[in-house]
């Protein structure tokens, strides 16, 4: 994997765009909480205001942006922006046709478990 300086060393927002990724601080906002912000791969750290903001965010994922998955990760306080491994995306996975006997959160944790890591079952 390459150090994130040499992945977005060769992006570039022209004049057009530059507007649209602008951050506005709110007025009366004088402080900024670590648990706010999130960074993502090849896009610079944002920074949300709201709990329901950034949970609609990561609870939302996956995420595209001219077909290239957007990968995030919600920043700690001590965490080095240029350290932070975004390698790894959480996706659902629906299964169609499962016979009945196999609707079960161990055979869920065996799927998820193939396919990467188990995370959550939900059988509707």
């Amino acid at each position: 994997p390459l150090p994130i300086e040499n992945g977005i060393a060769g992006l570039s927002i022209n004049e057009g765009e530059e507007e649209a990724w602008q951050l506005h601080e709110e007025d009366g906002l004088q402080k900024s909480l670590y648990e706010y912000y999130l960074i993502g791969c090849f896009l610079t750290a944002s920074v949300f205001y709201r709990e329901l903001d950034i949970d609609r965010v990561i609870n939302g994922a996956p995420w595209m942006f001219n077909n290239h998955l957007l990968i995030f990760h919600r920043l700690k306080e001590n965490d080095d922006l240029m350290q932070v491994p975004l390698v790894f995306s959480y996706f659902w996975v629906q299964i169609h046709d499962l016979p009945l006997r196999l609707f079960s959160k161990d055979i869920a944790k065996q799927f998820g478990n193939f396919f990467g890591a188990f995370v959550e079952y939900d059988a509707k």
